[in-house]
């Protein structure tokens, strides 16, 4: 993965600490901005409004959070940096988002995204497609969703990233199933579950919802219920007390009705006899009239069975024909057909040669990586060599592939230890050529050169880096580097010093946790306009049991969880905090543990390298 500078300026100057240093507040941070406008400084401007920014952010006062970036935003268009505009509409879009504000969220997106596609960097393209996708996707404009997730599913076939691969299958199905297209939602959920079998789909809850209403449905009409037969026993009441005196009534007319019952059983009589007879006549000339139609639909239907006899007689004699020339027909295409076929099993059997030689020599390819992953661990320092010096430590490395483009680097020279975290451009073997470099120019610098100054080691490594790749012969378009966090360690009088490019480091003392921006410069890379690049050291004293955490982004990137988002990086330090009082083989385990389950069922993103030291 190639290395996508964001912005142009210092984003992360850190002012050095006391050794009982605190996080400024907002209100520090604040009153520095307003003496860095009075001295016109542009470079200190930068620094605190992107401090304050993320202060504002991380406290969840977005609006704020926004303000300060939208500033931010202006002073880097006006010194025309596209790379920082760049990387703050991403972060406005994560901000909106964050918020609720769907509209501004895909603009800012959007913004980002046309920036991308003008630098033609794939990877970057596909992440914020998936991000515009899955914000359409949340306000239902699935049109605009599809589209989207067809362009990323296009450039990660392409580039051939699974992880992406899956989101796209993934949004392509909810979208389709939406719309009620069943076919196409069915064959990209094929195509999701072909890589990824794991996948869970749960309607308890939808099922759960549906109960309670029926439960309610049930209760109200019960009640209803209740209330109609509640209703019905007063009436009934009411029609007892009135049927006695009906029954009274009834009485008296009950005669009258048997008088009257007399004569009509007499009118009753006569009249059944002059029915009798009308039903005589009646069938008598029903009977004529049916046997009249019967006769006719007789005639009718030996009419019909003629015709149609001879009508099915024709049509044999037509299909006969047309059998006779179907068959000549298909005794040509048999032959047709078998010549063909002789073709294709020739072809088959040229393909499976091919094939052949590609798995040989992918296997080759596969076996080369191996053992370049032997050479490239063992570079590395051994893991009995750092804990020699801090016994009380750990170094969790997970590689995404065989070979790793992030590498961890110590060295001891008298009463001074040196302890660094890399993250070069790329993954597998780009990254690990990169990560090969830059340990051994560390190795020449501070071995060889005998350089003692943190800052002055990362300016001899910048340069370094620019020189070995070219980066300043205009035609080369090499614009790779490396990201990193550098420790030294004064022994005689443990003291710390600290320097980071564009990653975070945590300390922890006195139990509190001090979150240690990176510098915004990285090494090598799209910085080739600035022959001085400004770096910051941060110092401080430690005392026993304090700790200090170096690492790269690739555990806080990971996708993940049940809707398949980064772990990001404040679930990344709750995981510390969770696990701070417990020893650092325990705390090992503990990331270790948060790390696989949240990746279950999902690619590894990026190449993973945590280093914990215990003073």
């Amino acid at each position: 993965m190639r290395i996508k500078i964001i912005v142009f300026v210092i984003f992360g100057l850190m002012v050095t600490m006391a050794a009982f240093g605190q996080t400024e507040n907002t209100e520090a941070l604040k009153i520095q901005l307003d003496k860095a406008r009075q001295s016109n400084n542009t470079n200190n401007i930068i620094y605190y409004l992107n401090k304050l920014g993320h202060a504002y952010w991380k406290e969840n006062s977005l609006d704020r959070a926004v303000e300060s970036f939208k500033e931010l935003q202006d002073l880097t268009k006006k010194i025309g940096n596209t790379g920082g505009v760049e990387r703050l509409y991403n972060i406005l879009g994560q901000i909106y988002y964050e918020k609720g504000d769907n509209e501004n969220a895909i603009a800012a997106y959007s913004e980002s995204l046309a920036m991308k596609r003008r630098g033609g960097y794939k990877e970057a393209i596909v992440s914020e497609l998936l991000n515009l996708a899955s914000i359409y996707t949340y306000t239902e404009n699935r049109q605009k969703a599809i589209s989207a997730y067809n362009e990323a599913l296009n450039i990660a076939l392409e580039l051939n990233n699974l992880i992406m691969l899956r989101s796209a299958y993934g949004g392509l199905t909810e979208n389709y199933n939406a719309l009620g297209q069943a076919d196409k939602a069915m064959q990209y959920y094929e195509d999701f579950v072909r890589l990824d079998r794991h996948m869970k789909q749960s309607e308890f809850k939808d099922f759960a919802s549906k109960s309670a209403a029926r439960i309610r449905e049930v209760d109200s009409a019960r009640f209803r219920s209740e209330r109609e037969l509640s209703l019905q026993s007063k009436i009934l009441n009411e029609t007892q007390d009135s049927l006695i005196t009906s029954t009274i009534l009834n009485r008296q007319r009950q005669l009258e009705i048997t008088n009257l019952e007399q004569e009509k059983q007499l009118q009753e009589s006569k009249i059944r006899e002059q029915e009798a007879q009308v039903r005589y006549e009646k069938n008598l000339r029903n009977y004529f009239i049916i046997a009249f139609f019967v006769l006719l639909i007789f005639v009718a239907w030996m009419v019909f069975l003629y015709r149609t006899i001879r009508k099915t007689n024709v049509a044999l004699e037509e299909k006969n024909a047309l059998i006779i020339l179907k068959s000549t027909e298909l005794e040509q295409t048999n032959f047709e057909l078998n010549v063909k076929n002789r073709k294709i099993e020739e072809q088959k059997d040229e393909l499976t040669k091919q094939k052949d030689e590609l798995t040989k020599k992918n296997l080759q390819i596969t076996e080369s990586i191996t053992y370049a992953s032997k050479i490239q661990k063992a570079i590395l320092p051994a893991d009995i060599a750092i804990r020699s010096e801090f016994p009380h430590s750990f170094v969790y490395f997970r590689p995404r592939d065989i070979v790793s483009g992030d590498f961890y680097w110590y060295v001891r020279h008298n009463q001074t230890v040196w302890m660094a975290a890399v993250d070069c451009t790329g993954h597998s073997v780009p990254g690990a050529f990169m990560s090969m470099m830059g340990y051994s120019l560390l190795n020449e610098i501070v071995n060889e050169k005998r350089i003692d100054n943190p800052v002055a080691v990362l300016h001899a490594l910048d340069k370094g880096v620019i020189n070995a790749l070219h980066q300043r012969n205009s035609n080369v378009e090499a614009t790779d580097g490396l990201e990193i966090s550098l420790m030294k360690y004064d022994i005689d009088n443990r003291r710390v010093h600290l320097v980071n490019t564009n990653q975070t480091i945590v300390l922890y003392q006195n139990e509190k946790f001090e979150i240690i921006e990176g510098d915004y410069y990285s090494i090598g890379g799209d910085f080739l306009a600035f022959e001085n690049k400004e770096f910051i050291e941060k110092v401080f004293d430690v005392e026993p049991g304090a700790k200090v955490f170096l690492f790269s982004d690739g555990f806080e990137d990971q996708f993940g969880g049940p809707h398949n988002k980064k772990f990001l990086f404040r679930n990344f330090l709750s995981v510390m905090k969770e696990n701070i009082h417990k020893s650092m083989i325990e705390q090992e385990k503990g990331l270790d543990v948060a790390f696989t389950e949240w990746r279950s069922g999902h690619e590894q993103t990026d190449d993973v390298l945590v280093i914990g030291i215990e003073f």
